[in-house]
């Protein structure tokens, strides 16, 4: 499940934010428990201007800081037969009202 939604300021000094969510739900459908690893990442800005906060109903990370990759958490935990739980990842991206930004990849 994937969520976003943006808003725009008004005003003098205005900014634009926009907000992700996800919910990543994960199911052990084997008949023992298993270990599970999930990694992820959020946004990483190299510009003082533009900011990247994660969400406070994020699920917390078990490792905030991946291999020493910017910006890559992990949720390492255990999952009993059939059970299922649920990752909250997300982020609010804030930039100047009067600039447009583009968001790409990094390369590998």
């Amino acid at each position: 499940l994937m969520k976003m939604s943006a808003a725009r300021a008004a005003g003098i000094n205005s900014s634009r934010s926009q907000v992700t969510e996800f919910k990543t739900s994960i199911k052990n459908l084997h008949e023992a428990p298993i270990h599970v690893t999930v990694t992820d990442r959020i946004p990483v800005s190299d510009v003082n201007q533009i900011t990247v906060e994660p969400l406070s109903s994020n699920t917390p990370a078990t490792d905030k800081s991946v291999a020493d990759k910017r910006g890559v958490s992990a949720w390492t935990f255990d999952l009993a037969a059939n059970e299922t739980t649920d990752i909250r990842f997300g982020w609010r991206l804030k930039w100047p009202g009067d600039r447009d930004i583009l968001m790409h990849a990094e390369p590998k």
